[in-house]
């Protein structure tokens, strides 16, 4: 789970069964994926799960969070963990 963590809005595609970031909203601004590097996917209880992607940007890499039960989209960058 993220600690230093910003909600946003994200647009996703989905493949094969799965779904993955394709661009999110930073201060109003939109941003491009260029990469997803690594995704995973947590539990937190019977409930909760929450799907990670770690990308990279023009503006550098960032980690995405999905919260299924909030139904939320986060990102931080890398040591906000």
């Amino acid at each position: 789970m993220l600690d230093d963590k910003k909600s946003t809005d994200v647009t996703v595609v989905f493949r094969r069964g799965s779904f993955f970031p394709v661009n999110f909203t930073m201060r109003e601004q939109k941003i491009s994926i260029k990469r997803v590097v690594a995704s995973w996917k947590v539990s937190r209880g019977s409930e909760r799960i929450l799907y990670n992607f770690s990308v990279i940007t023009s503006l550098g890499t960032y980690v995405m969070e999905y919260d299924e039960y909030d139904k939320q989209w986060y990102y931080s960058q890398p040591g906000g963990w």
